[in-house]
This record gives structure tokens, sequence and C-alpha cells, in this order.
């Protein structure tokens, strides 16, 4: 966590397991250029679970 300013989470790191690893995380209030997929694109796991 950020030790000034605000609590920000800056990095995880996982040790051990079949993927250990680091994900850093930085750029806190910048605009992120996101689209929603298309709608193929999307599972909807309510219909996984439905026996027809």
């Amino acid at each position: 966590m950020a030790t000034k300013g605000e609590p920000y989470l800056l990095k995880v790191t996982g040790k051990g397991g079949d993927e250990p690893g680091t994900l850093d995380f930085s750029d806190y209030d910048k605009p992120v250029n996101a689209k929603a997929p298309a709608d193929k694109d999307v599972l909807d796991l309510d219909e996984l679970g439905e026996e027809g």
C-alpha cells in the first residue's frame, strides 16, 4: 500500500503454486480507453446451469 497520500494498492505478489508472479499497479486516476465486448463474446453463466 502507498504510505503517503491515498492508500492505493501498488503491488501483489503470489509465491508458490503453479503460477507465481507479481502484479504492479500504477497510473491511478488516468482515463482508461475500454469498450464492452460484442454480444457473441459474452458468456452468460446463468445459461450454463440450465438444463433444457
